[in-house]
């Protein structure tokens, strides 16, 4: 009983008395005077109570006093008739219980705003360091995918959690331990506010009453936490205004934003506490998810600058013939056997280009390691090379002003053929129309019967040199062309059964190299031959 227990007997003991006559006082005058009364009550508790609950700082606090219920006394029901007053009458649900929801209400907002604040911090803390490291570089993660550590494997291999929270899954991801470090920080935080609202809207709860002020609950998190989300992304877009252009902030910042829905799973909670028309958790992933690729555009337009005019310092015009033949591959020699009309066999040989120039070969390879060390998502990937293949091709756009040799224009050809099948997928119709352009010049500067013979051995070679090259440019390479260029079915292997369903794929496959002699059927249109060796 709290009287007897927290009060002292003075007070709980007294009891109101008058030494003038009591007048009897009608119904009307006592509905007036009561209704004054709780009018003042209620201002009182709003004012004081309010002050009081200020007292308490965390969501779980106010748990205890939400669930206190008070035994009515007896005479209840006799005191609210004699009160003109309903029987219905809950001072406490009136009074008590809208103070404790306000402050509940509060207490998210308070806390979600002390969690931001100090991620804020902690990013840029985190951005500092990076731009000072010299070894640990967040542009190349070989320090720390390649190098093994204990605690890769999780103890519950099938756990999301376990595979979360660091090990392979976090390497397969390419998130660095910074990364990892910040959503940490931010996922402590909220993991506390959502178990303490959790124990304040228990599932258990019957009364619509009490329902009713966990649904409201639940949809102010839903509010709240959409907000934090939304200026996340406007916290990282002025850090990426206020500094400086550089590699390292923009990649970092794309990082933390990316792995936000993953290695945060309290984020997923609070947004899919309730069924709400106007916040959806796949919706607020897709407009990250459109934040993350605008980040990282801001790298992408600084490394493609970059490796821009590594491609045209590469790609230039030979100027002398040693440059010439230093980056010209030998040819294959074919030897061609046709039949005149006497019945003799007729037998010449061509010389024909076999694989990718060797200067095209370097370009390939080093943005290839590139992209493999920044460990980007495929789809920034993708971005990357889209935008550096017009460059690549361009490179052999014919120019009237130097003189090329036919031999040359041939293993132009195969080079810009090989660039578009390999990189270029089938549904990129613009990359696709820049590539067949230039091929189309470069064929139009070589002998139209020469074309025609040189032709399909050409288109041959490029097969086989995507076929050879597929496995070490699988970073950049447009898989699903590859496949169909080579008319192959591209099938899981049976081993490692453990990366058969996609729940504990760690690291995608990679694909296998076919040996040598696999070669893909001759043209149709090709004479017979034989290879010298």
């Amino acid at each position: 009983d709290i009287p007897k227990t927290f009060i002292s007997p003075i007070v709980a003991d007294f009891r109101p008395q008058t030494s003038s006559e009591l007048k009897n006082v009608t119904a009307k005058e006592m509905t007036s005077v009561v209704s004054n009364w709780l009018t003042w009550v209620q201002d009182f508790v709003n004012n004081k109570g309010g002050e009081l609950l200020t007292l308490l700082s965390s969501l779980r606090s106010l748990q205890g006093l939400r669930d206190t219920v008070q035994i009515l006394p007896e005479e209840w029901p006799l005191v609210l008739e004699k009160l003109s007053l309903k029987q219905s009458q809950n001072f406490w649900t009136e009074l008590y219980r809208p103070l404790i929801i306000r402050r509940a209400i509060l207490l998210v907002e308070v806390h979600w705003d002390t969690a931001i604040n100090d991620v804020e911090v902690e990013v840029t803390k985190s951005v500092d360091d990076a731009l000072l490291e010299g070894k640990q570089s967040e542009l190349d993660l070989r320090w720390y995918v390649w190098k093994e550590n204990p605690n890769d494997l999780g103890l519950k291999i099938n756990s999301s959690e376990s595979k979360r929270s660091k090990g392979l899954w976090l390497k397969s991801k390419g998130i660095s331990p910074k990364v990892a470090e910040l959503c940490e920080i931010l996922e402590g935080k909220l993991t506390t506010l959502v178990n303490d609202l959790s124990t304040l809207c228990s599932d258990r709860e019957v009364d619509p009453t009490v329902l009713s002020d966990i649904q409201t609950l639940k949809n102010h998190q839903q509010t709240v936490c959409a907000a934090a989300l939304a200026r996340i992304v406007t916290f990282v877009q002025k850090e990426l205004e206020v500094r400086e252009p550089n590699e390292i902030t923009s990649i970092l910042l794309a990082r933390f934003l990316q792995s936000l829905p993953e290695l945060c799973p309290s984020l997923h909670k609070c947004l899919s506490a309730t069924e709400s028309k106007t916040i959806s958790w796949q919706e607020i992933c897709n407009n990250l998810n459109s934040e993350v690729l605008s980040v990282y555009q801001t790298w992408l337009d600084l490394v493609k600058d970059r490796l821009v005019k590594d491609i045209q310092n590469k790609l230039k015009q030979p100027s002398s013939l040693t440059d010439l033949l230093k980056f010209t591959p030998q040819w294959e020699l074919v030897c061609i056997e046709e039949g005149d009309e006497s019945g003799e066999i007729l037998k010449s040989e061509l010389r024909v280009p076999s694989s990718p120039s060797f200067c095209l070969q370097a370009i390939l390879n080093s943005v290839s390691a590139f992209v493999g060390h920044s460990s980007v998502p495929k789809q920034v990937c993708e971005l990357l090379i889209d935008s550096l293949v017009p460059h690549i091709v361009s490179c052999y756009k014919p120019d009237l002003q130097t003189s090329t040799t036919q031999s040359q224009y041939l293993q132009h050809l195969l080079d810009v053929k090989y660039v578009t099948y390999l990189l270029v997928a089938p549904h990129k119709k613009v990359l696709q129309t820049q590539a067949q352009d230039i091929i189309a010049e470069i064929e139009g500067r070589v002998d139209p019967f020469d074309l025609n013979v040189f032709l399909p051995y050409v288109d041959d070679n490029v097969k086989r040199s995507v076929q050879r090259t597929q496995a070490l440019l699988g970073l950049i390479s447009a898989t699903h062309n590859v496949s169909a260029v080579l008319n192959t079915k591209t099938e899981e292997p049976s081993v490692l059964a453990m990366s058969t369903t996609a729940s504990t794929t760690w690291f995608p496959m990679l694909h296998i190299t076919a040996p040598y002699s696999a070669r893909p059927a001759q043209p149709a249109n090709k004479p017979k031959v034989s290879l010298v060796t």
